[in-house]
């Protein structure tokens, strides 16, 4: 992307963010995909739910949509290895 001689966007702008949807909505789907994502080891479908809620994020136009979607996938393979190692 490039800008005017003299011009550069806000360091916390995303220029792929949508306008038209408030913050404030998005960021409780990415808290939501957070919280999912760290209760995930213990409880499998949050795991699941905290990825749907992390890339519904994203495709709003929140930037830490995708991050908390690998969160809960992380926090899912890290409970089912836990499961994996821990039972005999």
């Amino acid at each position: 992307m490039t800008y005017a001689a003299g011009t550069m966007p806000e360091p916390f702008d995303d220029p792929l963010a949508r306008p038209d949807i408030p913050v404030r909505g998005r960021r409780a789907m990415v808290v939501a995909a957070v919280v999912c994502g760290l209760l995930a080891p213990w409880l499998f479908a949050l795991g699941v739910v905290g990825m749907i809620l992390g890339t519904l994020a994203h495709a709003k136009g929140d930037r830490y949509g995708l991050p908390a979607a690998f969160l809960s996938g992380f926090g899912l393979i890290a409970g089912m290895a836990l499961v994996f190692f821990t039972r005999q």
